[in-house]
């Protein structure tokens, strides 16, 4: 399990661009050689994930949870981030596989 997580951090940790979250340093647990623990520092996303999951209306809501849906300003700074981040993805010959609300992540600039 451990080869397919180093070849993911290996591929984070050549990746700089403003809409991805930057890798800065990987943390083995040296105290515990035996077990597969990692700490990762990453980039603070204040607000978490884009959307959030409501389990009771079956349904994504926006972060924050004043709001019932985005205004258009946002979604379209929200996508535009997506997209650059997405194009930064390909020019660099990586496909993230896994682009879902939860894994879109906002800061405290209100950037995904």
């Amino acid at each position: 399990m451990l080869t397919s997580v180093d070849k993911e951090i290996s591929i984070m940790a050549g990746l700089d661009h403003p809409s991805l979250i930057k890798l800065y340093e990987v943390i083995h647990d040296i105290e515990n050689p035996d077990e597969d623990r990692l700490c990762l520092v990453i980039d603070y996303a204040e607000f978490g994930e884009i959307m959030q999951w409501d389990p009771k209306k079956l349904r994504f809501r926006p972060f924050d949870k004043k709001k019932i849906v985005f205004q258009e300003l946002d979604l379209k700074r929200f996508f535009r981030d997506i997209v650059l981040g997405v194009d930064y993805y390909f020019s660099r010959g990586v496909v993230h596989r896994d682009l879902k609300p939860q894994n879109i992540l906002v800061n405290s600039d209100m950037r995904a």
